[in-house]
């Protein structure tokens, strides 16, 4: 976890460094954007996981459902030869879930931005095209130059 932890401060440190050099204000905006958003779904994470750790799931769990076995064992693990409870494998589910949706939105930012960087790039090329050159090759239906241009 504690290696986890140093890659990722500094691949973060790596990033906010590179976008500072290259003058990228908005990537560098989108960028602590999608950290304050992992930041939000790992608190939330850490709150379910505390939680569950308390115990705070096997007393919803009983008032919820009940009992197991007929109300003479509690819930306990699986190494005890006892059932887990519902709410700690919805738990699970949900921990599950959450680090997919994560996983999603940090794929979603680096698609996007690489399609918006590519933009960026064509349009700063178009704008060194005079305008003359692109009429002539519009008017002239060739498509292709447009796009190369």
């Amino acid at each position: 976890v504690v290696a986890m932890t140093v890659i990722f401060e500094e691949a973060t440190h790596r990033i906010k460094h590179y976008l500072s050099e290259h003058n990228s204000m908005f990537a560098a905006k989108l960028f602590n954007q999608v950290l304050q958003e992992l930041a939000i779904l790992g608190f939330v994470a850490l709150c379910f996981f505390a939680f569950s750790t308390a115990g705070g799931f096997d007393v919803l769990n009983r008032k919820i459902f009940g009992t197991a076995h007929g109300g003479h064992h509690d819930f306990h693990g699986p190494w005890d030869g006892h059932t887990i409870p519902e709410l700690g494998v919805m738990f699970e589910q949900l921990h599950f879930v959450l680090f997919n949706i994560m996983v999603l939105y940090i794929a979603t930012f680096v698609w996007l931005f690489w399609i918006i960087r590519r933009t960026v790039s064509k349009w700063r090329l178009w704008e060194q095209v005079p305008p003359q050159k692109i009429t002539a090759m519009y008017k002239a239906g060739d498509r292709t130059q447009l796009a190369d241009a």
